[in-house]
């Protein structure tokens, strides 16, 4: 181990490090995320029955946010006599790899009505992976902890910890240019 005796041999010491260390920092390759603009938006369908309260397939699309968020909306019309439908939004960070491959967390936001005169609302936090294939097809599969309300039953006013349905959550995106 190195000692120094004063504060000048110490600082010398650092710039000679730093000054030797730079130009290999300088010359590696960047990592950092492409412009939003190399993101499209996605569409496609969901299995997502916690914030949808139904088990109909819902139509969903995927709107880049910044370079490492997405905002996915969910709608769903199950049936029209009685008419009733859900929306719901997740904001998902990808927080390890990147839009093609990766872990997100988030959280969400579903509301609407699942039965006559009967409406929900569910709140929850998110956790999954995603990755593309085939050029522009891409797969989220998503699952977390939801607050769920429903004005008909109170035995459903509960926390969940589960997948996003009976499906793991899966999403399937097709992205446009």
């Amino acid at each position: 181990m190195r000692s120094f005796t004063s504060a000048p041999a110490l600082a010398l010491s650092v710039a000679f490090s730093i000054a030797s260390v730079a130009p290999a920092i300088a010359a590696a390759p960047s990592t950092s995320p492409p412009p939003e603009s190399t993101h499209p938006i996605s569409a496609g369908l969901t299995s997502n029955e916690l914030f949808l309260h139904t088990g109909a397939t819902a139509l969903t699309g995927l709107f880049p946010k910044t370079a490492t968020m997405d905002l996915q909306v969910d709608f769903v019309i199950p049936q029209t006599d009685p008419f009733l439908w859900g929306l719901s939004g997740e904001l998902k960070n990808t927080i390890h790899g990147s839009r093609d491959l990766g872990f997100h967390l988030g959280g969400g936001l579903g509301v609407g009505q699942f039965a006559e005169d009967r409406l929900f609302l569910r709140v929850g936090a998110l956790a999954g992976f995603h990755w593309a294939f085939l050029t522009r097809l891409a797969v989220h599969v998503d699952g977390g902890l939801t607050f769920a309300y429903d004005d008909a039953d109170e035995a459903e006013n509960q926390l969940h910890l589960t997948g996003h349905s009976s499906h793991f959550g899966i999403s399937l995106f097709y992205k446009f240019d």
